[in-house]
This record gives C-alpha cells, sequence and structure tokens, in this order.
C-alpha cells in the first residue's frame, strides 16, 4: 500500500560505446552491435502511486533501431516488450537534426544529486569524434514536498521525438520480437541510485570527482528513517507541533466535535485499548487478504453551499495486487461514456496510466473546488497491524450506531512517522494529507461499521479549512457465492475551501467481480 519513491542520484561521468554494450542475445542484435551507433537512450515517466513507463531506444547509422518499451503499476498492468527494425528516412534525419544543435551538444548531468518520484529521466550516450556525449537529466513536477524542477528546454525534441518515435513503432507489429531477452539497449543495467553504485561508476568510468559530490541525503524521503528528509520537505513535526487532536481531547469536546458520538457510554479507563486494536487488525488483514478485483456502480449527489450541483455516475473499479508479501488496493472512477468490455481479445486496452488519468479527468469539478474523492474501500487501512505504529489511538467506550453494538476508537496519525501519507491532487499540486478520526467497530466481529477521517490540521496554503468523510460499510456477497466482503455503502464528504462549503453524497452499488482479464477501452 505505499507508493514507489524512485531516487535518482545524478554523478557525471563520460562513456564509452565499450563500456555501454552487453552481450546481445538475438541475431539482430548481434548485427546491431557491429554497426556505429548514434544513440543510446532510455526515457522514463514516472507516475504516483509507483507507476512508470520506460522507454530504451539504441538507433545505429544504418537506421536500424532496438527498442525496449516497459511498464510498471499494479496488477495486471506491468510488462515489457523488444522491437527491432529500421527506421523512416525522416525520422532518422529529424534524430540527426536533433542530435546536431549546439543547445543539445552542451547537455550534461548537472553536478548535483536529484530525486523524483514524479516526473520525467531522461539518460543518453551520444558518440562523437570528439568524445562520447553522455547525460542523465531529471524533470520533476511539483508537490507539497518539494518544488518543481523542469528539464532544460534543449531536451524537449528529443523527448518529443521519443515519444512521436515509440507512437510509430507501436503500430508496426512486424517490429515486435517474441522471446528476446532485454538488453537494456547496451546501456548500464542501472543507473547509480547510491552511494556505493556512484563510486563503482565513477571509477569504471575514470572521471570520479570527489569535489563536485553533493551531500544530499541518499534515500527516499521517509519520516520514520533516522529524521532523514527530502530537500524542501515539509517539517510535520513542526507543522503539527500545536495540533490537539481527537485522541486527546476530553470527552466534552469529543463530543462537541462528533456528533455522531451522542449516547456514547464512556469507557473508564484504556486497559482494554492493545486487544480491541488487534482485534481490528486481525479483521482487517482478513478481509484485505481476500479482498478480489471489483467493479461496481457509484452514484454522486454534488452540493455547493447548501445547494444542489447535480448528479453524476460512474463505473467504480478497485483493483487487489496481491503478493507474498502485501496486498495493495487502487480506486479508480469511469464515466459512464467511456466502455468496459468483458472481452479479453479486444484489441484496444488502457494502461493504468491512462486509467488513472482518465479517472482524475472523471472526478474533476467544474465548481473550483476539490476532485471527487476516493480511496474509501480501504479507510480502515489506519488499523492494519504493520500501520498502527504511525497513529495514536484511544478507547472511547461503546455505542448502539446504524443498528449494531460497537466499541468505538479514535486515532490521530503521528507526523514524522506516516510512511505513506494520503494525498490529495489540487491545482495541480500533490498535496500530502495526515488523517485524524473516528471508528465504530462492531462488538460481535470486530468489523468497523462506520468511520469518520477528518485532517489532522487544516491545510492553511491551499485553504482547505475542512475535509471529513463519513463512511458507512456493509456486507457485500458477489454472485460466485464465496464468502461476503465489507465494503462502503454510502459515503458523504464534507469539505470547507476557503469558506465555500462542497457535499458530495456517495452511494455504491451492484458490486461484483472484476476479471483481470477483461480489456479496458476509454474513449479519447
Amino acid at each position: 500500500m505505499n507508493r514507489l519513491l524512485l531516487f535518482i542520484s545524478i554523478v557525471s561521468f563520460v562513456l564509452s560505446p565499450a563500456l555501454c554494450r552487453q552481450a546481445p542475445t538475438t541475431p539482430k542484435q548481434e548485427e546491431a552491435a557491429s554497426t556505429k551507433v548514434i544513440i543510446e537512450l532510455k526515457y522514463v515517466k514516472l507516475e504516483p502511486p509507483g507507476r512508470s513507463t520506460d522507454t530504451c531506444i539504441a538507433v545505429f547509422s544504418d537506421g536500424r533501431f532496438h527498442l525496449e518499451q516497459a511498464w510498471q503499476g499494479s496488477f495486471p498492468d506491468s510488462g515489457l516488450l523488444i522491437f527491432e527494425g529500421t527506421l523512416a528516412a525522416d525520422s532518422l534525419k529529424s534524430l540527426s537534426t536533433v542530435l546536431a544543435t549546439e543547445e543539445f551538444r552542451k547537455l550534461r548531468t548537472p553536478d548535483t544529486r536529484e530525486w523524483t518520484d514524479q516526473g520525467e529521466v531522461i539518460w543518453a550516450i551520444v558518440p562523437r569524434s570528439e568524445e562520447t556525449q553522455a547525460f542523465l537529466l531529471v524533470g520533476r513536477e511539483g508537490t507539497a514536498y518539494h518544488a518543481s524542477k523542469l528539464l532544460p528546454s534543449s531536451i524537449r525534441p528529443l523527448i518529443d521525438w521519443i515519444k512521436e518515435t515509440r507512437k510509430g513503432i507501436d503500430k508496426r507489429k512486424s517490429f515486435l520480437v517474441k522471446g528476446a531477452k532485454p538488453v537494456n539497449c547496451w546501456l548500464a543495467k542501472s543507473w547509480p541510485t547510491t552511494p556505493a553504485q556512484q563510486d563503482q561508476a565513477h571509477a569504471a568510468d575514470g572521471v570520479a570527482n570527489e569535489e563536485k559530490r553533493s551531500e544530499a541525503p541518499s534515500t527516499p524521503y521517509d519520516p520514520g528513517t533516522n529524521g532523514q528528509q527530502r530537500p524542501g520537505a515539509v517539517d510535520e513535526k513542526k507543522l503539527y507541533s500545536s495540533v490537539v487532536t481527537f485522541v486527546e481531547y476530553s470527552a466534552t469536546d469529543v463530543l462537541e466535535a462528533i456528533p455522531e458520538l451522542r449516547g456514547l457510554e464512556p469507557a473508564p479507563d484504556q486497559d482494554e485499548l492493545p486487544v480491541l486494536l488487534e482485534r481490528v487488525g486481525d479483521r482487517a488483514v482478513g478481509l484485505l487478504l481476500k479482498m478480489p478485483n471489483l467493479i461496481c456502480h457509484e452514484k454522486v449527489i454534488e452540493t455547493r453551499q447548501g445547494r444542489k450541483f447535480g448528479a453524476r455516475e460512474f463505473d467504480y473499479l478497485i483493483l487487489a495486487h496481491h503478493t507474498s508479501e502485501a496486498v495493495s488496493l487502487e480506486e479508480y472512477r469511469v464515466d459512464l461514456r467511456d466502455k468496459l468490455l468483458a472481452a479479453p481479445d479486444s484489441r484496444v486496452s488502457a494502461s493504468l496510466s491512462d486509467l488513472r488519468r482518465k479517472s482524475d479527468e472523471a472526478s474533476a469539478r467544474n465548481s473550483g473546488g476539490l476532485p471527487l474523492s476516493e480511496g474509501f474501500a480501504y479507510k480502515w487501512v489506519h488499523f492494519y497491524p504493520s500501520n498502527r505504529s504511525e497513529s495514536n489511538f484511544r478507547y472511547l467506550g461503546r455505542q448502539r450506531i446504524d443498528g449494531h453494538k460497537t466499541f468505538v476508537l479514535a486515532f490521530a496519525q503521528k507526523p514524522g512517522s506516516v510512511r505513506s501519507p494520503g494525498e490529495l491532487r489540487f491545482h495541480g499540486r500533490l498535496i500530502p494529507i495526515l488523517y485524524q478520526g473516528i471508528a465504530w467497530v462492531d462488538e460481535s466481529d470486530s468489523r468497523i461499521v462506520r468511520l469518520r477521517t477528518d485532517l489532522l490540521a487544516p491545510l492553511v496554503d491551499v485553504h482547505l479549512r475542512r475535509l471529513t468523510a463519513e463512511i458507512h460499510f456493509g456486507s457485500v456477497r458477489l454472485e460466485d457465492g464465496g464468502s461476503p466482503l465489507w465494503l462502503p455503502h454510502e459515503v458523504q464528504v464534507t469539505s470547507d475551501v476557503n469558506g465555500q462549503i462542497f457535499e458530495e453524497r456517495h452511494v455504491y452499488s451492484a458490486y461484483r467481480a472484476y476479471s483481470v482479464q477483461s480489456k479496458i477501452v476509454l474513449t479519447p
């Protein structure tokens, strides 16, 4: 459930073609390796959480090419395709023109290390008569953790060429090489990402320069790891230092802040808390392990400043990625004007990056408010055993609610300890969010019946004063007759953006299994 972060350490280096090559694995690759190389490059596009598309291409003087296209996302969206063939004359000429420009010839790796988990990375090696030009460049999309950093404008013509060429090659199925092993286009197996690998890269290339090495941390920002922090990251402990949470409220303050707690029988002490947390955690593990891929119908009724703004309907997709060590869930909102086809032989399918883009588009509001909320199916993740160290908890007492006898728990995430905070995409920014909340847990089976989440503190820089979600869970039995699942039936979201109140009522129905072999076909 954690987001994948990619840290790129930048080093200055010059490589000869001999250092870049690895053993070819097909006759075509052997033939290409004997021809003069024009360029070897890798282009990576990174999108949270943990998605990437990776294109490497080697082009030779006679126009032949070797291209490897990989993509990585959540199951089932990952794979690798390898293509070989000959570029069209105009494509080869266009590439030669880009490489010959003075601005491009000046491109070099910056002296400072860079990192990104969202943006672009390009690594290129261009043999020239005077020397071999080599550079590694990183472009970041800005978030609350760090400022944006654009790639140099002089690299854009090459990126445009890569995208256009890749698109043309994708259409020529005759270029596809089946059964070939990847050679990373004869680039090194990976760019250096740790200090030790940097030292090896410098030593191999004979151009190590200790004076130019930055002392920036060599790992992604993790508030819970030895205090290391991304450059320019938010100091969460300082930001939330004055916050008083639901866990710390007096009994009177809790009841005033959470009207739903009226009728609560207060707990005399916290002696039962460890046992109750264990029960909820064990149930959360059991529910998550049996979670299949699902699709359901979602109806969203929007209200602004107390006036109904409209109703929208979607298909709502929940993908579960099961490994031997963990289960992760991702949720997507698909506009009903797009098509979901069950035919496994459909010729057109969407990558998860396309699906995420479409989901974001479907969730956008024309009214100026936050995007429509999502991610409710696994909001109880705060109580998952491996995540409990990230929050403080309090046993509030017992209460009858929604027809259930429940015990009531409050939680508040601990600043500086959350490995994978929630995220809000707003006005082009990706903003991390910490939560606090209240959970009503059925006494008989330890399932969360109702869950309320709130911001740990207002997000002043984006004028977000409030973001409250009230989630009602219930039993869902699929047509296959298996054991029932525990999923959201209704969610009420209230946000206060600069004094304007936005409300969303989400109603979920017609849950059904979604086959991983289905094809998602999206309209342009």
